[in-house]
């Protein structure tokens, strides 16, 4: 028997982080495309960056928000 899922939110949310820091920039999207589209502009925000230690792993999420 298969369930339905419920989305957690309407929205979507694309987020930098790492793994020493935490999340460091969230931005909000209306649909999941957009979404992709502020993840790889979070992804070109992050290459600029000059403050990244040594060894730190840093990463974009897309996923539902949780509203």
């Amino acid at each position: 028997m298969e369930e339905d899922l419920t989305a957690i939110g309407k929205t979507y949310v694309a987020i930098l982080s790492s793994d020493m820091r935490g999340p460091l920039e969230r931005r909000s999207a209306a649909t999941w495309e957009m979404a992709f589209v502020k993840a790889k502009l979070l992804l070109d925000a992050a290459e600029r960056r000059r403050d990244w230690w040594k060894g730190e792993i840093v990463s974009v999420a897309v996923s539902q928000s949780e509203q």
